[in-house]
């Protein structure tokens, strides 16, 4: 699975129950939550399947790079 469709599977999930109407603020919402999830995932491959933990240390480092919409 490629980074591209694993964080586009992260972030199709259950949406719709927590998504608030401000764009900002949900922009940095699902951006909390695809970072939380990586970190999780890299967490579960590293203590699981080492040698899989390209795809979800490859979706942390891009998540890192990205420039914040707004300061918290």
């Amino acid at each position: 699975i490629s980074t591209r469709d694993w964080s586009s599977d992260v972030c199709s999930s259950d949406l719709g129950a927590w998504w608030p109407a401000d764009d900002a603020t949900a922009t940095r919402l699902l951006d909390i939550h695809r970072l939380d999830k990586a970190l999780y995932e890299l967490a579960y491959e590293i203590g699981n399947r080492p040698d899989w933990i390209e795809v979800p240390l490859a979706a942390v480092e891009e998540l890192a790079a990205t420039p914040a919409p707004f300061r918290v």
